[in-house]
């Protein structure tokens, strides 16, 4: 049997390799979790531009307008509405993105206060 001083030493240097173990999974945790904020940023600054809104809504014009030649006259009426209250809802955002766009910085921080 080791004696006690050697067993302390042991018990010391393995808290020492577990500590060491769970600083470095939490260094790698926070740089996954810094890339996927990073990622979010980008994603919502990427759908708050006016041009996604633009090439979205013409996508969605094609498509409706393929399926309205089947449609009677008030479904049609009915996707209008609500072709209008998507617009309207869009709104906001779209000012936020005017409003963001009229300063000279693009630096990651402004992205991230846009969240």
């Amino acid at each position: 049997m080791l004696p006690r001083s050697q067993r302390k030493q042991d018990l010391l240097l393995a808290s020492q390799l577990a500590r060491g173990q769970v600083i470095g999974a939490l260094g790698e945790l926070a740089d996954q979790a810094d890339l996927a904020v990073y990622r979010v940023v980008r994603i919502r600054v990427w759908l708050s531009s006016p041009l996604v809104w633009t090439v979205a809504s013409a996508a969605a014009a094609l498509v409706l307008g393929a399926r309205l030649r089947r449609m009677p006259a008030l479904r049609v009426l009915r996707w209008g509405w609500m072709a209008w209250r998507l617009w309207r809802s869009a709104a906001p955002a779209l000012a936020r993105y005017r409003a963001a766009s009229q300063t000279p910085s693009h630096s990651v921080a402004r992205l991230a206060a846009c969240g």
